[in-house]
C-alpha cells in the first residue's frame, strides 16, 4: 500500500516482472559463461529476440494486474473459486486452438472434477466463515458485498490468464532447441515493458524512481506484499520448465494443490471454519488427478485410445534434456 492507503496493484506487477526478469537473466548468463550444462548452447536458432513472446507477455501482465486488483475488491475465497474456472478454460484452449491436444472421455471427466474439488473447498471455506469482525476490521464485509462486475472481470481475467499459458506452451515447444532460460528472459522482458506501460499509466511516467528509494519501497508494500513477489517469482523458473516438458494440464495439477495451503491461510487469517466440505472437495481433486492420468496408470487395463498426437502440431511431450555425468 502507498503511504496514503492506496494499494497499487500496477507497483507490485512490476516489482515482480524485475525480480522474475533479473533472477532469469542472472541464472542464464551464468550458466553460458561457466558452460554448466551441453544442451541448448545456442540462444536461438537466429540469434535474435523473438517477439512472439510479446503476446503472452502482454496477456501476463493484464492478468497479473487484474488478479491483484480483483483480490482488494472480492472475498480471496470467491476469487480461487472464479479464477479456478481457467481450468476448464486451458483445456478448451489446449483442444480447440494452437496445440489441439486430443483428450479421452476420462481426461474429460478428470478436468471437470479438477474444477469442481477445490470449488467445493473453497465454497465450504465460504460457507464456514466465522461472523466478520466488528469496528477496527470490516474488510471482510466490504469484499463479500462486492458488485457483481469484480466477479465478471475476475472471469475475463482467468480466461486470460488461461489464453497465455496455452499460447506460452506453443512458444516454448514450437522453438524446443532454445535454451528455456532465454526463453523464460525473452518472455518476462517483454511482461516488464507492459507492467512498466501499466504502471506509468496509473503511477505516472516517473513512479519507478520512486520505487528505488527503499525506504519508499517498504512504506509502499507490506510483508504480504514482498511474499507475492516472491512466490511469483521462484514460479519463473518450475512454471515455464512444466510447460516446456510436460503441459499445461500438469500445472494446474500444481496449482490445485495449492488450495490445501490456501485453505490452511484462510483458515489461520479468515476464522475459516473447515468443514466436510474440503474433505469432500480434496477427495475429488485425488480422483481427477487418477482419473486423468488413468491411461498412463494403468495402460493393459485400460486399452482406450492413447493420446494420439497432431503430427502437425508441435504439442509433443519431450523429457528433459540429460545434464552430463
Amino acid at each position: 500500500r502507498h503511504s496514503e492507503g492506496k494499494f497499487s496493484s500496477s507497483s507490485l506487477v512490476f516489482c515482480t516482472n524485475v525480480l522474475k526478469t533479473f533472477a532469469n537473466l542472472s541464472v542464464f548468463a551464468y550458466v553460458k559463461s561457466a558452460e554448466l550444462f551441453s544442451f541448448d548452447k545456442e540462444l536461438s536458432p537466429s540469434g535474435a529476440f523473438n517477439w512472439r513472446y510479446a503476446i503472452p507477455g502482454v496477456l501476463y501482465t493484464l492478468s497479473d494486474n487484474i488478479a491483484f486488483t480483483v483480490l482488494g475488491k472480492i472475498n480471496p475465497a470467491i476469487f480461487s473459486i472464479i479464477w479456478n474456472t481457467k481450468t476448464a478454460m486451458v483445456a478448451v484452449f489446449m483442444r480447440l486452438f494452437l496445440i489441439r491436444k486430443p483428450f479421452s472421455y476420462l481426461k474429460w471427466l478428470g478436468i471437470a472434477l479438477l474444477l469442481l474439488g477445490p470449488a467445493i473447498i473453497e465454497f465450504g471455506g465460504k460457507d464456514g466463515e466465522g461472523d466478520e469482525p466488528e469496528g477496527d476490521e470490516p474488510e471482510g464485509e466490504a469484499k463479500e458485498a462486492a458488485p457483481i462486475h469484480w466477479h465478471f472481470i475476475c472471469l475475463c481475467g482467468a480466461a486470460v490468464s488461461a489464453s497465455s499459458n496455452v499460447y506460452t506452451e506453443y512458444l516454448l515447444k514450437t522453438y524446443s532447441t532454445d535454451n528455456i532460460l532465454w526463453q523464460n528472459t525473452q518472455l518476462y522482458f517483454v511482461s516488464l515493458i507492459g507492467s512498466w506501460i501499466a504502471m506509468a499509466s496509473q503511477e505516472g511516467l516517473f513512479h519507478v524512481f520512486n520505487l528505488l528509494d527503499p525506504e519508499y519501497l517498504f512504506n509502499t508494500f507490506n510483508g504480504f506484499a514482498f511474499a507475492a513477489m516472491i512466490f511469483q517469482s521462484s514460479q519463473a523458473f518450475v512454471v515455464p520448465y512444466i510447460l516446456k516438458y510436460i503441459d499445461n494440464i500438469a500445472d494446474l495439477y500444481a496449482h490445485a494443490g495449492s488450495v490445501l495451503l490456501t485453505t490452511i491461510v484462510s483458515w489461520m487469517f479468515f476464522n475459516l471454519q473447515l468443514t466436510w466440505y474440503f474433505t469432500l472437495g480434496l477427495t475429488l481433486s485425488l480422483m481427477s488427478l487418477v482419473l486423468y492420468y488413468a491411461e498412463r496408470l494403468f495402460p493393459d487395463s485400460l486399452n482406450a485410445g492413447e493420446d494420439a498426437e497432431d503430427p502437425k502440431s508441435p504439442y509433443q511431450h519431450r523429457s528433459p534434456p540429460d545434464s552430463p555425468s
